[in-house]
């Protein structure tokens, strides 16, 4: 079935394996325990996509498109994706070490982080200058839809005249949530 799937020659169709897609579900429902950090496989390499804010991958200092080389250093070059995420992934307050590659600097550094439960949420923003709002959308989870709804209805009242959503490092998420803010911008049908 992955084999099938991957004939579509479409990055976003994948068949999710029962553990995979449980992980997914974890990741979508807003609360992890682990890291804070969305990672994807990129020609073989292991990258973070993301980070949650005040997670201990961001406090950290771990950046989007840092090269994950070892985990607790044990070298993953041979791994996938999931088991990697395996691995990161664990019960709060134990400790995790993750040696990156940050292409930026050209440097391999080692980061030692614990882990704690992580409610999630996937949308932020701030109000800028001629009153445009900056709005940061990292993932399409559960309830993403009704945090947008109540953030749109907060910077209305502080006079929101625009806004300028973000959707970079975004991995994606749940279609009905994509379809659901979109309804605030385009007439049904």
């Amino acid at each position: 079935i992955s084999g099938l799937a991957k004939t579509a020659k479409d990055p976003y169709t994948e068949f999710q394996k029962p553990l995979d897609g449980e992980n997914l579900e974890e990741a979508l429902s807003g609360k992890i325990e682990g890291i804070g950090a969305h990672l994807m496989e990129k020609n073989k390499d292991i990258l973070i996509v993301s980070l949650i804010k005040d997670s201990p991958a961001e406090k950290s200092g771990l950046r989007a498109k840092d090269k994950i080389l070892k985990v607790n250093n044990e070298s993953i070059s041979d791994m996938t994706l999931e088991t990697v995420i395996e691995k990161i992934k664990g019960k709060k307050d134990t400790q995790v070490s993750l040696t990156i590659y940050r292409e930026s600097t050209g440097q391999t550094l080692t980061f030692t982080m614990t882990r704690k439960e992580i409610a999630i949420s996937y949308i932020s923003a701030e109000i800028r200058s001629a009153g445009i709002a900056n709005i940061e959308l990292s993932l399409f989870g559960e309830t993403t839809d009704k945090d947008f709804k109540t953030l749109i209805d907060a910077l209305e009242k502080e006079n929101m005249k625009g806004m300028i959503i973000d959707l970079r490092n975004n991995p994606g998420g749940y279609l009905t949530t994509v379809i659901s803010i979109l309804e605030h911008f385009i007439a049904q049908g």
